[in-house]
């Protein structure tokens, strides 16, 4: 798998269903990137199911509220290309 700079893999299932998700960093000086979800299929093949835009990830938790029936991956952005680190992160 192609990465820019992984710093975290979190894998999760979803309704029988296997995930993988990777937290990329970029490279110093470059930070705005791209973090991407993976599809696991029962063959064992591995597909790329979605891009994510990011900004120095630094980490990723997935994680499932007791009771909501929702799931939600979480992306730890640490640093923008200009060495900020104050970053605002969306909640969707």
């Amino acid at each position: 798998m192609a990465t820019d700079g992984a710093v975290s893999w979190e894998s999760f299932d979803i309704n029988g269903m296997k995930y993988l998700a990777v937290a990329n960093y970029g490279t110093e000086g470059r930070h705005q990137t791209t973090s991407r979800v993976y599809k696991i299929e029962s063959s064992g093949t591995v597909s790329v199911l979605q891009d994510i835009a990011s900004v120095g990830a630094a980490d990723i938790t997935y994680f499932k509220p007791p009771g909501s029936g929702q799931s939600y991956l979480v992306f730890a952005n640490q640093k923008n290309n200009a060495g900020a680190t104050n970053i605002k992160s969306q909640v969707n």
